[in-house]
């Protein structure tokens, strides 16, 4: 007996032993009544492979298994069938005394369902979004929220609805893996008013279960972790799911809190834990994510889990920019991940993703890095990309879920850091391998990455037709996911619309690369605040684009209104791509005459002096000092235009950049002619000539120079030189830009009426070269125009042609208007010169009252512009050829202006001037004017003119000329 009883007991331990060696499952199909699936191949890792049987049960043999262990599923297959609850696949361990169940269903069936029910979720993202946005109208049409609170629901609104194709990518696959065989009939039900659309009867069934208020009761009890609140959680788990299927923020909310409510429930349950932090994570509650990812971490023994949940650790602080505890987040992911034998499949896949994002994060680092240390961490992210494009080549498209897409992130990846590090060799080598990859069957999206990988490498290597051809392949799939789903696919058309642009522009296909750059924008407009921020470097990049087409098509009003939008990026730019920006900046406020960019004198000449030493960018840099120079001399601060020059010199010798020193010699002897130094000009151009030979400088600086020797020697009067230089600059290349082959003519006019010849052929060729001016600088047009009939007023009053001399002043003024318009502070002082030419035109006509009207205007705007200013002189700003010919009219004018010290004593010296003038010329005339100045005011005082000008004139006695003395002695008796 006793024999038998041991032998039995033997028996029975054997067969515990053999038991407890084996993992057991069944495999079902997926609401069908529980119907059994038989034939399903089950592949564990450390298993011999079986098949369920016809009850559609398995078991596996798991000889080396210690319980607890995680149990790492190669493959369960059956014809083309899918797991629908994978998610819960994926968290087996080893648990003998546990029968598992899988749940399967025909793909077509499975992707039916998911599109099912990404649509309804979708429809109520959507109706959520309208009707709450027509709740906060009501309210402001009501008065009853603030502006400020009205643009801050209206954000939050629009997030919510943002974030709805996020929530569904994670908690739709939940959502069709719900297997209703399984639930009690009142949750059935609701499953099946969920698949119907009917959410709201669905919720409310699920809220009649009140499980949220037993949940909480039993809590509060501390009942933690007994079978009630256990019996509950699937409950709960599967009604937070549906409220995230609903959308909306309350329905986010509410299922926030029952996430929260089952993770705190169980605080040692490390997938509760998880999951919760996994719901934070995808709401940007990066807070909630840390805190409950730590408590998943510090519960969990499965490396496999904690090198996920490290990874997410590692994005979340990535995500609020703590790139040091991100970093160390990863490494502590890659010290878990090198304990892991490499050959099995879940290691493959969570090695994979771990280095791609942790290179993600190592793109952010080298950007802020000293170039020293970038190439270490290009290096360090390269053999990361590099190990992850072994693994997926070596698992191949069979085993490797999404294998095209990852090995597509893994080689654009990989792309960005060989371009940072300039290694071509690498690049060609990710190109390769692009090349290799399968895209006839790939998804559209991977075909999408495919071509604009192409794009980039072309764009690289500067083989700008091919990446046109790219970019329209590229456009043709954007455009048709776009189309089927724009809110998803926004980013995405952009992007496209962009890279189309920049190829555009590289083949010099402005008007195409114009429309195409502000179709892109147009959809830029219509993101979120939130989105446009985080997409801050596709609209610089959109901007930068449509900034450089206007610049190079001369549409400089709207380059500059572009640098405006593209500005606020540059601070966060790195300096050798805002110098480029500052480049092109500068030169369209030159040509604009937006002198307000000196406001930003301060953080352009920050990133110049980062960028001086950099022989990529030197020569920019050295343009950028320059043409500083050139907009502060226009602006009257000679010595600071100087400082620039110097600058720029210094930064040309630093390089050896020979030219630009003579460019800069050139730029001098131009400021030189400004400041009437005429014979300095003479004497220095032979020098400058044969450095610009020595130097091979470019045709349009012979040009310039030429025009620089003639205008001196005009105002020098050597008619003769002259001449001789103008035929010589008749047989040279002209000027590059129409501006300054405009000015020549004009200047060419002027000599030939001064030596008796013909000069409409020059004033002709003005008028041509003018009218192109306008297609791209209304600046530069107004300038051109001014001086022209500033040139024709002067010689209209010599030759005492009055009338014409009026009509000439209309036209005069309208276009001093469009300059001051245009750039005042280059227009103002125009303004100032016109009125007083109105009084000299009135003076010749003596139309006395006029004049005294004008001069004081004149004389009142001069002090007022000048009240605030170290300028020396206004008329050095010019180098018009008005200002520098004509007898030197401009500067006398406001050399006569500065002598009167203050308005006052201006108003009172002209007034005095002119009776003094009409009593000697026109006694009649000059006793009106003087009756008209005993009942007249100084301009802004209650002062009459008479007692002033009667102290005066008795003042002025001992300085008059002697043929003037009883003019004066007339006007003292008549004041007196």
């Amino acid at each position: 007996m006793k024999k038998i009883l041991l032998t039995v007991v033997l028996c029975v331990a054997t067969l515990l032993v053999v038991r407890a060696q084996s993992q057991r499952g069944t495999v079902v199909i997926q609401n069908s009544g529980k119907k059994a699936l038989p034939q399903v191949n089950i592949v564990i890792e450390g298993a011999t492979p079986t098949t369920s049987d016809a009850r559609g049960c398995f078991e596996v043999q798991l000889p080396n298994h210690i319980e607890g262990q995680r149990l790492l599923i190669q493959q369960i297959a059956y014809r083309d069938w899918v797991v629908v609850n994978q998610h819960m696949v994926n968290q087996w361990v080893y648990a003998p005394t546990k029968n598992y169940r899988v749940d399967m269903c025909a793909k077509e069936e499975y992707t039916a369902r998911v599109e099912q029910f990404y649509q309804i979720g979708k429809t109520n993202a959507k109706a959520k979004y309208t009707s709450a946005m027509a709740q906060l109208k009501q309210l402001k049409e009501e008065g009853k929220v603030s502006s400020d609170r009205y643009m801050q629901r209206r954000k939050e609104i629009q997030a919510a609805l943002n974030n709805a194709q996020e929530m569904l990518d994670c908690y739709v696959p939940l959502l069709v893996a719900i297997n209703t065989d399984y639930l009690e009939p009142i949750e059935k039900q609701a499953q099946q008013l969920v698949t119907q659309g009917k959410l709201d009867e669905a919720i409310g069934l699920y809220e009649g279960l009140q499980l949220e208020k037993k949940l909480a009761h039993d809590l509060s009890l501390k009942k933690q972790w007994d079978e009630d609140i256990e019996d509950m959680i699937p409950t709960l788990e599967r009604f937070a799911q549906t409220l995230v299927l609903q959308g909306g923020e309350e329905s986010y909310q509410k299922a926030g809190k029952l996430f929260k409510m089952i993770a705190d429930s169980s605080p040692t349950h490390m997938n509760r834990n998880a999951d919760y932090a996994n719901f934070a994570y995808h709401q940007r509650n990066f807070t909630d994510a840390e805190i409950y990812y730590k408590k998943a971490v510090a519960h969990s023994k499965m490396p496999y889990d904690l090198l996920d949940w490290y990874t997410k650790l590692g994005l979340i602080y990535d995500d609020v920019n703590r790139l040091d505890e991100s970093f160390a987040y990863f490494n502590k992911a890659i010290q878990v991940l090198d304990k892991l034998p490499r050959n099995m499949l879940a290691t493959a896949e969570l090695a994979v993703n771990l280095n791609i994002n942790f290179s993600v994060l190592l793109l952010k680092i080298v950007r802020k890095s000293a170039d020293n240390e970038k190439k270490k961490g290009c290096q360090l992210a390269l053999n990361m990309l590099k190990e992850a494009v072994n693994i997926l080549l070596a698992l191949g498209p069979t085993q490797m879920q999404d294998y095209e897409s990852k090995l597509m992130v893994c080689y654009q990846d990989m792309a960005v850091f060989y371009r940072i590090i300039d290694d071509k060799k690498g690049l060609a080598q990710v190109q390769a391998g692009i090349d290799k990859l399968n895209m006839t069957s790939a998804e559209a999206d991977t075909q999408l990455d495919y071509w604009v990988s192409k794009v980039n490498h072309a764009h690289y290597n500067q083989k700008y037709a091919e990446m046109l051809a790219a970019c329209q392949k590229a456009d043709e799939v954007v455009e048709k996911l776009y189309r089927n789903n724009p809110r998803q696919y926004k980013i995405e058309r952009i992007t496209v619309y962009q890279l189309l642009a920049a190829a555009y522009y590289e083949l010099d296909r402005y008007v195409e690369a114009v429309s195409v750059d502000e179709e892109g924008l147009a959809i830029f407009n219509t993101l979120p605040d939130e989105e446009k921020d985080m997409q801050r470097e596709l609209y610089y990049n959109l901007y930068y684009n449509l900034y450089q087409c206007y610049y190079y098509t001369q549409q400089y009003n709207e380059a500059y209104d572009a640098i405006e939008k593209i500005h606020p990026y540059l601070k966060i730019e790195e300096p050798q791509y805002a110098v480029s920006i500052w480049f092109t900046a500068l030169n369209a406020a030159y040509n604009l005459g937006r002198y307000e960019i000196l406001e930003y004198g301060k953080e352009i000449l920050e990133t110049l002096k980062v960028c001086q030493d950099n022989k990529t960018f030197y020569s920019k840099v050295n343009a950028c000092y320059a043409l500083l120079g050139a907009l502060f001399f226009n602006i009257g601060h000679v010595d600071t235009a100087l400082h620039f020059y110097n600058l720029s010199d210094q930064c040309a010798t630093q390089h050896g950049h020979t030219r630009m020193l003579a460019y800069n010699k050139l730029n001098r002897l131009s400021l030189s002619l400004m400041c009437h130094r005429a014979q300095e000009v003479i004497a220095s151009a032979p020098a400058i000539a044969n450095e610009l030979k020595k130097r091979q400088a470019n045709d349009d600086s012979f040009a310039q120079l030429k025009y620089v020797q003639m205008m001196a020697h005009m105002m020098l009067g050597q008619w003769d030189e002259a001449k001789r230089i103008s035929q010589l600059m008749n047989q040279m290349p002209a000027q590059d830009v129409a501006a300054g082959r405009a000015r020549s003519s004009l200047a060419q006019a002027v000599l030939c009426m001064n030596i008796k010849q013909e000069a409409k052929s020059y004033f002709d060729r003005f008028a041509a070269e003018v009218e192109d001016v306008r297609r791209y600088s209304l600046f530069s047009y107004y300038e051109l125009m001014s001086d022209y009939y500033f040139l024709c007023l002067y010689y209209a009053i010599q030759d005492k042609q009055y009338k014409q001399a009026n009509d000439i002043i209309s036209k005069l003024s309208d276009v001093v208007n469009g300059l001051t318009e245009e750039s005042p502070i280059r227009g103002a002082y125009m303004q100032i010169l016109l009125l007083n030419k109105c009084g000299d035109l009135a003076y010749f006509t003596h139309q006395y009252h006029k004049t005294l009207d004008a001069y004081e205007n004149a004389i009142s705007s001069f002090y007022e512009y000048h009240a605030n200013s170290n300028v020396q002189c206004y008329t050095y700003m010019y180098g018009w050829v008005s200002s520098l010919l004509l007898d030197n009219d401009f500067y006398k004018t406001e050399q006569t202006m500065r002598q009167m010290k203050t308005a006052r004593q201006g108003f009172i010296q002209q007034a005095f001037m002119l009776a003094l003038y009409a009593l000697h010329t026109d006694v009649e005339a000059g006793k009106e004017l003087v009756a008209h100045l005993k009942t007249r005011k100084l301009r802004g005082s209650e002062e009459y003119y008479a007692p002033v000008l009667l102290l005066y004139g008795k003042q002025m006695k001992d300085h008059i000329n002697q043929d003037y003395q009883p003019t004066l002695n007339l006007l003292i008796q008549l004041l007196s």
